[in-house]
């Protein structure tokens, strides 16, 4: 028997006499129709879809090629069929397409907690002559049944306000949180080394790099570190594989991925080093904020934490784990100054003069978006009741914080009323869930052992 993904479907829309066309018969057009068909992609249609998503996105201010709709696919470990990219085609054509993601997400509620098995909704998108159509809501429809079939338990996807009323009508809630933000101006004020120098991090015998990661070499860590961080932590955090970091992460933040290590013992036993003796202490990766250029009020680059993340057990003997501001803001000195807007132009407060050591200079100002979550870790480690957090190398400016969230992630459920046991299981912990990111979030499980509370987060380099 044909598998739900494997099945076509027509889907037929009446042709309406346009409106103030008087010659138009429009009992003659009530009877004729637009006819689609609806069904998964074949491989060999993978590279004419990736086209076809581009022409789509070419409106935006920095449009994606074909190659990244491309990359997004054939990189992907757990990409499974072809056929989960869903089109529908007129006339032999794609004329609208969404996929799903094959992931796994953490359910917030710590170490030992099982992963939700998780259908992601992304790409979405209709040309725009074929829009007003509901092709796009067929599409979505189809995809339920072809979840349930694979046994994933909840879908989540992504989108702006508007689009909410559509993706309510098929069992998606928002999130009451989703992704809270915090952007605040950070500024270096001593001079820090680049490369192979010495970073000023701990104490003075300790030798500090910061380098770009190297993939497989830090794939193991980085897959420990993450889950440590993030995963066992946050609520709707994508769970990652090996395979996910070293075949698709790998390439999605090639060049901008920069890792803080120190070496060669490890800080205790459950330090994490990898295969060179190096212990990481943090990672992260840097994308512009929303706009492209320079805050125009302020005089300096914006920037969004992409991917971040602490080693929360390398320290030294009696000391605690690095500082999250410490470590974040070396990683933001190095990764910033090596990104676009620095390379093009200068910044007021921004300068980028070598100094004799081969470092960075003094100056370095930046308007920082990071997660609340690691915002509150950084107030958390200051001591002081000041507008500022200073540590000797980095302030974080708290007096012009700005704070924002984005609520576009929603999930549904694809778990059936409980048959079995092991069903019921199943279905609490996606109630739990639902229960937490949806709705009353004070109703949650608490998480034992843990410094602050869960909540909802999805790094922005897992989205889709």
């Amino acid at each position: 028997m044909a598998t739900m993904e494997n099945l076509e479907q027509v889907y037929n829309v009446p042709i309406v006499a346009e409106k103030g066309n008087e010659h138009s018969d429009s009992e003659t057009l009530n009877e004729e129709q637009h006819s689609y068909i609806l069904r998964g992609l074949n491989e060999e249609e993978v590279r004419p879809w990736s086209e076809f998503c581009a022409s789509v996105f070419s409106y935006k201010a920095n449009p994606p090629p074909a190659e990244y709709f491309y990359r997004h696919y054939a990189n992907d470990p757990s990409r499974g069929s072809s056929k989960l990219i869903r089109v529908a085609l007129y006339n032999g054509n794609i004329v609208a397409s969404c996929r799903i993601f094959l992931r796994t997400i953490s359910s917030g509620k710590g170490r030992g907690a099982r992963g939700l098995r998780a259908g992601g909704i992304g790409e979405v998108c209709t040309a725009v002559e074929h829009r007003r159509r509901g092709i796009s809501t067929a599409l979505l429809k189809s995809t339920i049944p072809i979840m349930r079939e694979r046994g994933l338990e909840v879908s989540s996807l992504h989108a702006a306000p508007v689009f909410f009323p559509l993706y309510e009508s098929m069992g998606y809630s928002p999130t009451t949180s989703g992704n809270q933000w915090s952007s605040v101006v950070m500024t270096k004020t001593s001079t820090l080394a680049n490369g192979n120098d010495n970073a000023p991090i701990m104490q003075e015998s300790d030798r500090c790099v910061v380098r770009q990661a190297r993939f497989p070499g830090d794939t193991e860590a980085l897959q420990e570190l993450h889950a440590q961080y993030s995963e066992e932590r946050l609520a709707g955090c994508l769970t990652r594989s090996k395979d996910y970091w070293t075949r698709y992460l790998s390439q999605e933040l090639e060049g901008s991925l920069f890792v803080l290590t120190t070496g060669p013992a490890p800080r205790s036993e459950n330090a994490t080093k990898d295969t060179n003796g190096e212990t990481i202490l943090a990672w992260l990766s840097l994308q512009q904020s929303n706009s492209s250029s320079p805050n125009r009020e302020e005089g300096f680059p914006c920037f969004q934490l992409k991917e971040f993340g602490r080693n929360l057990s390398a320290a030294p003997p009696g000391g605690c784990a690095i500082p999250t501001g410490l470590a974040l803001g070396t990683l933001v000195a190095h990764a910033a100054v090596a990104s676009k807007p620095f390379s093009d132009q200068p910044f007021r407060g921004a300068s980028n003069t070598a100094t004799a050591a081969g470092g960075t200079t003094d100056e370095l100002t930046v308007r920082l978006k990071m997660p609340r979550f690691v915002r509150n870790e950084i107030r958390s480690d200051d001591k002081t009741e000041d507008a500022g957090t200073t540590n000797g190398v980095f302030r974080f400016d708290w007096e012009s914080e700005r704070t924002e969230n984005d609520n576009g992630w929603m999930y549904r459920s694809l778990v059936s009323q409980p048959k079995a046991d092991g069903e019921e299981t199943k279905s609490c912990d996606v109630s739990d869930f639902l229960e937490f990111v949806c709705g009353q979030g004070s109703n949650h499980k608490a998480i034992a052992n843990q410094k602050l509370p869960a909540e909802h987060f999805v790094w922005p380099s897992d989205s889709f």
